[in-house]
């Protein structure tokens, strides 16, 4: 039993990914250990004639009702599980269940696995409220920090709600100004990258500019004409040491000359690595590819382009859409909706409210 279009989201500790059907082989031995499952009443034999059974109902449910993952860490090796379940659709409320295997706590993977569900929950599925009931003390923090708050106590048992509106706000109230960085080169597309800038600089002027520090950087510092001709200038060089939140990469015709270049494709890398998330747009995707960044993930980008990302990294996932996120790797096919990626990024940052009133600006500007 194959699925394609299995869902993926990405953070920077793990994974969340929904399982091939063989895969289930480690649900089998993570329900098996008596040190993972002590906390919920000891293991649980979840044989092989239960597999279908489960598959349909948690991972191709026809109700919709149920979303089941894995959680992988970056080596690709599975850590637990994490899902939610009962969806109403008229509440728009679920519950949700993390398990990660007891060799892998304490390292932060079932607090980024449970925020990886929870984007998907509110941002991608619909939903409005989760709840969880525990009576791990172990489990309460990270809960508390996720935004959760405690809506009833009964003997050993707290339950938590955590609503939209909440999550989002618990999200962004860090303070933290990002650095938003383009990367540019000789020949790089003017209209690939002009748009997501002015989207991110009007969300400044409308907010505060205490939001986003704009920047560009490139091989090195000084000015580069774009595929237009205009001159722009690079702020950064790579070998700068520089803390960067958000990464753009553009297209341009003039990509291929860069994929040979392995300082840029290591301060890719490496960017990866740290950054909270890497958009890239148009021909800029091939980049990406070439780098090895799109590893069975949802691959996005203009028709023109297919044969060559193929070619270049066939490990890519391609479906045809104009936009995709993937937790940390969002893309843009084209030029024209990488503004729509932008508002996207914003959405996520920000809230959907504020999205909104962005959207409404560009829409009436004159």
């Amino acid at each position: 039993m194959s699925h394609k279009g299995l869902y993926r989201r990405d953070g920077k500790l793990v994974y969340i990914k929904q399982p091939e059907f063989e895969e289930l082989h480690y649900v089998r031995e993570l329900w098996a250990d008596y040190e993972t499952m002590k906390d919920v009443g000891g293991i649980f034999n979840f044989s092989k004639e239960k597999w279908e059974l489960f598959y349909k109902k948690m991972v191709s449910p026809t109700d919709g009702k149920n979303f089941y993952c894995l959680v992988y860490s970056k080596e690709n090796l599975p850590v637990g599980e994490v899902s939610f379940h009962g969806y109403d659709s008229a509440t728009k409320i679920a519950r949700f269940n993390l398990r990660i295997s007891s060799v892998h706590r304490s390292k932060g993977y079932g607090a980024e696995a449970t925020r990886l569900m929870l984007e998907y929950f509110f941002y991608e599925f619909g939903g409005m409220i989760m709840m969880d009931t525990v009576s791990n003390t172990k489990r309460q923090n990270p809960l508390l920090n996720l935004g959760f708050e405690i809506v009833r106590r009964h003997n050993n048992y707290i339950t938590y709600k955590l609503t939209k509106e909440r999550f989002i706000n618990n999200e962004h109230e860090h303070g933290e100004k990002r650095k938003v960085a383009f990367l540019l080169y000789e020949g790089v597309d003017l209209l690939s990258f002009a748009g997501v800038l002015e989207t991110f600089s009007i969300t400044n002027n409308m907010f505060g500019d205490h939001l986003f520090d704009l920047c560009t950087i490139g091989e090195k510092k000084g000015k580069v004409k774009t595929s237009s001709g205009v001159g722009v200038n690079i702020d950064y060089s790579f070998k700068e040491v520089l803390k960067i939140n958000i990464l753009i990469i553009p297209g341009g015709k003039a990509i291929n000359w860069l994929f040979s270049n392995q300082e840029l494709c290591k301060f890719i890398k490496n960017s990866y690595e740290s950054c909270e998330i890497i958009l890239g747009i148009d021909s800029g995707i091939l980049l990406l590819g070439r780098c090895g960044i799109l590893d069975n993930i949802n691959t996005v980008i203009h028709e023109r382009y297919i044969k060559e990302l193929k070619e270049i990294h066939p490990k890519a996932k391609l479906i045809r859409n104009n936009i995709v996120d993937n937790g940390r790797v969002m893309l843009s096919a084209n030029m024209i909706n990488s503004i729509d990626l932008s508002l996207n990024v914003i959405k996520r940052l920000l809230g959907e409210e504020k999205a909104l009133q962005v959207v409404k600006f560009l829409e009436n500007r004159k």
